[in-house]
């Protein structure tokens, strides 16, 4: 391992269940060395570097390809932090794995975990963000509580006691709708679009306008509107309403998109992008994903971060060249990118596999992780939605539907999972077309207010 660093990125895209079958990638996020990814089955996976425990298989094994964790089901977010991680389940529980060693895991002891645990003393809780040593914990009535290391005022409760095992109430806040975890800072969105932080500051990172650290939430300057909020180990980024992307604190490598290498006390405008709509830090490159479903990207670049081919920094943003972008993660040196059609592609350092492509070799353009999720091979066709019909299946492209419902929603999905068609329907028949897709076999999937209707179908030439 390089350092033992990190912060946090999730992000959630709507779900769209087919059946106990299908599933495909929803939420992700990166950890220093290591990925994870939500299915839309409530599944989690893992892969990368697992010398702590940190994929949560019961292993310390590090894994070049994603692996499931098995003894955790009903997940909706995730959040990777230096060597640990933690995850949020629909009940609001909160679950922790990997190294302890500051109290990280929430759970009251030190001693590292190999498969997740639940954190008792926690309920409510709707998001979960991991810093280096250092957690955070989001609940249902705004309040933010934390646990891990403190030596920096990174909990936000007022000292600077060194160690936290248990999760302790971040002092001074309401109103709270999203948080995030740097390498020794917090930050913290309110609903009114203001931006709090606290923790380490030796290069601006709290974005108050001095190098002064603080164990207790501070506003940052100058900020309104704010969407969304990321942290780096030693920058922050944010995301505004009217699409405009703001930086502050370490710029050694361009890092904070202005086209310079001057840290910023204060936040600044990222240069040369619009239509911003969500941010997404590694130790030393940012990541901007656009509204139009493209994504941006500046800083180091020295292991392919930013997917451009060479080794070279960058400190504007440029594009990374893939679209239909729904989310965007990065880990310490290495980037990730949601697609609509629920596939994920990364690039950047791989050593340990955290790229997820089967490999160790470092990835200076983007590829696919394999076998993420679960592919379509096989479902449990489901045909009690009464008198509901496909014909001719198979057929050479245009298919007919009948059944009895006025409304419904209409998706077909291929083998990897990816949809390749929705749309609603009024009315109980209706035509779709698949002329334009190759032989073979799809996943035809009816939603209405009464059931589902699944169904295999084959094109054929």
């Amino acid at each position: 391992m390089r350092s033992n660093y990190f912060f946090f990125s999730f992000v959630l895209v709507c779900s769209v269940w087919f059946n106990s079958n299908f599933s495909f990638a929803q939420v992700i996020a990166g950890g220093e060395a290591y990925s994870l990814a939500v299915c839309s089955s409530g599944q989690s996976s893992s892969w990368g570097y697992n010398g702590e425990g940190e994929l949560g298989d019961g292993t310390n094994i590090s894994k070049i390809a994603p692996v499931v964790i098995t003894s955790l089901s009903n997940v909706k977010s995730v959040a990777g932090g230096g060597i640990h991680s933690l995850f949020v389940k629909k009940d609001g529980t909160a679950w922790s794995v990997g190294r302890n060693d500051f109290g990280q895991l929430g759970n009251g002891t030190y001693v590292d975990e190999l498969t997740p645990i639940q954190i008792t003393s926690l309920s409510g809780i709707t998001a979960a963000a991991a810093g280096a040593d250092h957690s955070l914990f989001l609940k249902s009535d705004s309040t933010v509580w934390a646990c891990g290391r403190n030596g920096q005022g990174q909990l936000g409760d007022g000292t600077t006691a060194g160690y936290r095992p248990t999760p302790v109430k971040v002092v001074g806040l309401s109103g709270i709708i999203a948080i995030a975890a740097g390498g020794a800072h917090s930050l913290f969105l309110k609903s009114d679009g203001t931006v709090w932080s606290c923790g380490l500051n030796s290069s601006g990172e709290l974005g108050i306008g001095t190098l002064v650290n603080s164990n207790t939430a501070v506003q940052v300057s100058g900020l309104t509107g704010i969407i969304a909020i990321e942290a780096g180990e030693w920058h922050s980024l944010f995301a505004k309403s009217d699409g405009t992307a703001w930086s502050c604190g370490y710029n050694s490598h361009g890092q904070l998109g202005i086209g310079s290498l001057i840290d910023k006390l204060t936040p600044v405008q990222v240069t040369g992008i619009t239509g911003i709509i969500s941010v997404a830090a590694g130790e030393r490159h940012s990541l901007f994903l656009k509204s139009d479903g493209t994504a941006y990207g500046c800083g180091w670049n020295s292991e392919g971060e930013l997917a451009d081919g060479t080794t070279i920094n960058k400190t504007t943003a440029i594009p990374f060249t893939i679209t239909g972008v729904s989310a965007i993660a990065a880990g310490a040196w290495h980037s990730m990118f949601l697609k609509s059609n629920g596939t994920l592609w990364a690039s950047g350092w791989n050593v340990y596999g955290q790229v997820g492509d089967g490999t160790t070799i470092d990835r200076k353009s983007l590829v696919q992780v394999s076998t993420l999720c679960q592919v379509l091979n096989s479902v449990n066709e489901n045909e009690t939605l009464g008198n509901t019909n496909v014909y001719p299946n198979p057929g050479k492209g245009i298919f007919n539907v009948e059944t009895k419902e006025q409304e419904f929603t209409l998706e077909v999905f291929g083998l990897l999972g990816e949809r390749i068609l929705s749309k609603e329907i009024n009315g109980p028949t209706t035509t779709f077309d698949m002329g334009s897709f190759a032989p073979g076999i799809y996943f035809m999937n009816i939603q209405t207010s009464h059931g589902n209707f699944s169904k295999r179908i084959s094109v054929v030439e």
